[in-house]
């Protein structure tokens, strides 16, 4: 799947420059115990790592799974059972199915409208 050094390099540098950090954050020198950034590289790259294989895994329940549901659906197609269709549907989508004519800002309407009812309470006030 992908290879296992970069992760684990990256890793690895995250948790030294974390402890440099650290240490410099306390004003102390950089490499005041230089065993706590060997601790502080295996710990990086241990979880880097392991997110790595975590993601891995995920992507292939994930496929798992839709493969399960691409079967089900077509089963009930056969059966002719009415169940909701898989779909990718975007925000305009669900602003229709809502009752709402398409957002033609992206959204924005979701910080624009409560933004306007602050500034209209401010200027009540």
């Amino acid at each position: 799947s992908t290879m296992v050094g970069t992760p684990t390099m990256i890793g690895a540098f995250f948790g030294f420059g974390v402890q440099c950090f650290s240490n410099a954050l306390r004003k102390y020198p950089l490499y005041r115990h230089p065993w706590e950034h060997v601790i502080a590289i295996g710990i990086g790259a241990g979880f880097v790592s392991n997110l790595v294989t975590w993601t891995d895994k995920q992507r292939v329940l994930l496929e798992e799974n839709m493969a399960k549901a691409k079967e089900l659906q077509k089963r009930a197609d056969a059966l002719g059972v009415r169940t909701p269709k898989m779909q990718n549907s975007s925000n305009d989508d669900v602003q229709r199915a809502r009752g709402h004519e398409a957002d033609p800002g992206g959204g924005l309407h979701v910080w624009v409208r409560p933004c306007a009812r602050v500034g209209r309470l401010f200027e009540q006030g």
